[in-house]
């Protein structure tokens, strides 16, 4: 028979193993969550690159400077009617095309054009580049586009909001390689003393692998994707040298200029030693 005092010791033991018991179910717990929450964390992963290259870019569109044409017809239904059913079509231009077009206003940028009767029209957008003198003004699409089922009603916002994009149509584009804003980057720091390189410029059409040519480094073109070669050459007693060189490809359009900057890092190379027994 266990005494009082026993007794309280084994209570106590045993309450201590069971805090003990405890402590540690709570600490693997612990763990398993901690371990379960960062397996679940994101992370970042970065790519490293050369961030040395040729850019080329299309010039920027500003609505603003550009002359607009539109062509605009009732929205056709089924079997040639209208869809709206209407009848009424005050306001269509003589075709739906740009032969058919009309100016949306005298000058640049965009307006308002009134006499449409109410209803569901389609209206073809262009946007147009000018040139000649007045009285014989020619007027050549750079961009265009569409929308279908625009409902004009009296009283209404009629907003007509239209995307256009570039066009590629028989008329040609400029390509303009920027040689003064393409930059020769050396891998030494010090750049005291070195001397000037010669930029050469290579244009392939990619379509057909044929060299363009031109005495200047503006190239007038038919739409299409070009590759765009630039190499630093330097000439070093009869023996030519690329210091550096890259490529870019550039899309052209009708009537708009692309362009091409950037900068490219010298080309550095290997030296293999070896030696020779010096013989007598």
């Amino acid at each position: 028979m266990m005494t009082t005092r026993q007794e309280r010791i084994m209570t106590v033991s045993l309450v201590m193993h069971y805090l003990f018991a405890v402590l540690m179910i709570l600490l693997i717990a612990s763990c398993s969550q901690e371990s379960r929450t960062s397996s679940e964390e994101l992370v970042a992963v970065s790519f490293d690159q050369n961030t040395r290259a040729l850019v080329s870019a299309l010039e920027d569109f500003d609505k603003d400077t550009l002359y607009w044409f539109y062509a605009a017809r009732k929205t056709p239904g089924e079997g040639g009617t209208m869809l709206d059913g209407s009848g009424l079509k005050s306001g269509e231009t003589p075709s739906y095309d740009w032969a058919g077009a009309m100016k949306v206003k005298e000058g640049i940028g965009l307006g308002t054009v009134s006499g449409f009767s109410q209803g569901l029209w389609d209206f073809l957008l262009f946007g147009c580049k000018r040139e000649g003198t007045e009285g014989s003004y020619s007027y050549h699409i750079a961009y265009q586009g569409e929308i279908t089922a625009v409902s004009l009603k009296k009283g209404g916002t009629n907003a007509v909001n239209v995307v256009v994009s570039p066009v590629s149509t028989t008329e040609k584009g400029t390509l303009f390689v920027d040689t003064d804003n393409i930059i020769f980057d050396p891998v030494q720091e010090e750049t005291t003393g070195i001397a000037e390189f010669a930029k050469v410029v290579t244009v392939t059409r990619v379509s057909d692998d044929k060299p363009q040519e031109s005495e200047t480094t503006t190239y007038i073109l038919d739409p299409g994707v070009y590759r765009v070669a630039v190499a630093f050459t330097y000439v070093i007693e009869e023996e030519t040298y690329t210091y550096a060189e890259g490529y870019v490809l550039s899309t052209i359009y009708s009537n708009l200029t692309t362009t091409v900057t950037g900068d490219l890092s010298e080309l550095v190379t290997f030296a293999t030693f070896e030696a020779e027994e010096a013989t007598e």
